[in-house]
C-alpha cells in the first residue's frame, strides 16, 4: 500500500531521466485506488509535462530534486498532485496561452504543456512558498470515471 491516510510522497531528482520513477510512483497508486481509466491518463500526461518542466528548467545549474505528493479523498472523489522544487521562481500560470489558432510555425516554441494541464484538470494552481515552487493539479473523478 503507497496510500496511506490517502497521501504518498516521492522525491526524486529533477532529471528526465528520473520520469518512469514516477510514471510507475503514479501508477501503482492510481491502480491502488481503483482510478478509472480516463482521469487517471490525464493525471499520467499532467505530471509528465509537469516534471519534464521542472527537470529542464528549474535548476539553472542543473542539480536539484522535485517532490511529489498525491492525495485522494475518496468522499470527495478527489485525486490531487503537489509539484515541489527549490528551482529558480516561475508561476506557469501568469504567461498567456499559446496562440492555438496561429500557424505552427508562426507561434513562439513553449506554452503548450501547461495549456494541455489546464485542459485536463479540474484545478491547477501555483504559490511560491518562501524558496519553493508548488504546482498543485487536481482531478476530480465523477460518476462517469472523467
Amino acid at each position: 500500500m503507497i496510500l496511506s491516510d490517502g497521501k504518498a510522497s516521492l522525491t526524486i531528482p529533477a532529471k528526465c531521466d528520473a520520469f518512469p520513477q514516477l510514471q510507475a510512483w503514479l501508477e501503482t497508486i492510481l491502480d491502488e485506488i481503483a482510478a478509472p481509466m480516463e482521469p487517471a491518463y490525464k493525471l499520467q500526461i499532467a505530471a509528465d509535462e509537469i516534471f519534464t518542466n521542472v527537470a529542464k528548467y528549474a535548476y539553472p545549474d542543473g542539480t536539484g530534486d522535485i517532490a511529489i505528493t498525491a492525495a485522494f479523498d475518496a468522499a470527495q472523489q478527489t485525486f490531487t498532485l503537489t509539484f515541489a522544487d527549490h528551482g529558480s521562481a516561475f508561476d506557469p500560470l501568469m504567461h498567456d496561452a499559446p496562440d492555438t489558432a496561429q500557424n505552427v510555425n508562426d507561434r513562439p516554441i513553449g506554452g503548450l504543456g501547461i495549456l494541455v494541464v489546464r485542459k485536463m484538470m479540474d484545478q491547477v494552481s501555483y504559490q511560491r512558498d518562501h524558496d519553493r515552487n508548488l504546482l498543485t493539479v487536481v482531478k476530480q473523478f465523477d460518476s462517469k470515471g472523467v
